[in-house]
Order: C-alpha cells, then structure tokens, then sequence
C-alpha cells in the first residue's frame, strides 16, 4: 500500500472537489421534479422490472438499427448519460453524511476512511446500474473516471503529486476493482457473509471493530440496495439523480432531499 495510505492525513473537508464551486439555488429543479414524480408513484421493484422496455422503449430509427443488427447504440444520448454520469456520483457523496458515519463506526478521520465510503455508495450505484444495458455500462465507466478524477484532485489538495499520486491511484484502484466483486458476493450471499466482507473492507479487519456497528453496516446496504433499486430506471439513465436513504431510519427527508439533488443540479445544469 502506497505510503500515503498508510499517513493519518484527513480528507479535504469539501462535498466534492469535482466542480469547482456549487452554486446553492433556492429556485426548484425541473430534473428533481420529474425524479420526485417518478419517487413517489409507488412502482415496486418487480413493476419497474417488468415495465423497463416500454418506459424506455428505443426510438423506430433505434429499434430499426437494432434489428439490422447496430447492437452498439444507445436509448440515450452520451452527452445526456454522461451528465447523469456525473449527478450520480454527486448524489453519492451529497445523501452522505461522512461525520456521522465517522462517528457512529469510530472510524479514523482520513483520507483513506473516506474513500472506503466513497467507495462503499460508489458499489450502492454500481449495482442499481447492473441490470440497466449498455446504457448502465455507459454510465458507470463514467461515474467511475468521475470518483478517480475528484480522487486525484483530493491527493493533490493535499500536497501529493508525481510517483506518490501515481502510486496512490494504483493502489485505490486495485482495491477498488476486488472491492466491487467482494462486495457483490456478500451481497447475494447471507447477513454473515456481508458483515464479513465489510469487516475486511470497510471495517479495514479492525480487531476492535464492534459486532453491533457491523450489524448496523449490514441493514444498511440492504436497506440502500432495495430504494435504490426502487427508483425509476428511465429517471436514473436520463438524470442520474439518485436519493439515499440516511444511516437511521427507513425514509428520507424529501425537503433534505430537494435541497440536496436542487445542489447538485446548480453544480452541473442540464444540457
């Protein structure tokens, strides 16, 4: 592991540095409104499952293209998905509250306790792209070079460039690409085999980690997992807004949650 991983350096105590400013707009995002609609229509896991072709039915000239076998075009445009791209790892730092989450796992406040849950909500929205196509692959590749390009403008906020960058980089990614296929098993396997797996990652294999932290851990990806997954496809691939729940309860707060996706529209308007 590079040296600077090893360092009790803390994380630069900013939302994000991929944009470099956030522009807090009171005024109401037409993206958050379409996403609220799509939130609040009580579709279930199996409906939006079942109803994802006709919601996002390709155009004629696409199903035409597909037929003659022109497999390799998208239901959407790259310049839309890679936005959505983009919102959905804001979405992803913004619904997090790293303070509390150092606080309730006792958790070091590094820079390296930070990736691990930047990390940990990066997997949450890798999942819910699974099941979505190309259009998911698309987004995600992009999602991810967004993650290593705040990354890297972390480290070097911090005074790291050069081989100890390089080096660094190397390091997280590595751990990242065994982290999603780790995390994955546990997810389809039972709660022990979870909390095992987020005790060697997330937990960094502390012998002192306590067995109820890892509980709470374990119900709360499960908990993310199916509201993730609950939201509407067609609003994820166009938008990438994407709200989560918070570490201690069952519901989010939709006025928290207006503020939060109305920050990250101000941060990268639409078109």
């Amino acid at each position: 592991m590079a040296l600077f991983l090893r360092s009790s350096l803390k994380y630069i105590r900013s939302a994000n540095l991929l944009t470099t400013s956030i522009r807090h707009s009171r005024l109401s995002c037409p993206l958050w409104a379409s996403h609220q609609n799509k939130m609040d229509s009580g579709i279930s896991v199996t409906q939006n499952r079942f109803n994802a072709s006709a919601a996002e039915s390709p155009s004629w000239y696409n199903q035409i293209a597909h037929k003659m076998g022109f497999n390799g075009i998208l239901k959407y445009s790259q310049r839309i998905m890679q936005q959505s791209a983009i919102r959905m790892y804001l979405s992803a730092m913004q619904f997090v509250d790293y303070e509390l989450f150092f606080k309730e796992f006792q958790l070091e406040d590094t820079f390296y306790t930070w990736f691990r849950i930047t990390e940990l909500h990066m997997w949450l929205m890798c999942v819910r792209l699974a099941p979505e196509g190309r259009e998911g692959t698309f987004i995600r590749n992009n999602m991810v070079n967004s993650m290593w390009e705040d990354v890297a403008k972390r480290i070097m906020k911090m005074g790291v460039y050069g081989k100890s960058k390089r080096d660094t980089l190397f390091d997280l990614d590595e751990q990242f690409r065994a982290c999603l296929f780790v995390y994955d098993e546990g997810l389809l396997s039972n709660d022990a085999d979870l909390a095992a797996v987020l005790w060697r990652r997330f937990f960094n294999m502390n012998p002192d980690t306590d067995a109820e932290n890892i509980a709470k851990l374990v119900h709360y990806v499960r908990k993310q997992v199916v509201h993730i997954e609950e939201q509407s496809s067609e609003s994820i691939l166009k938008t990438g807004l994407v709200t989560l729940l918070p570490l201690h309860g069952e519901q989010y707060d939709k006025d928290h949650a207006r503020d939060t996706l109305n920050k990250i529209c101000a941060a990268l308007p639409k078109g």
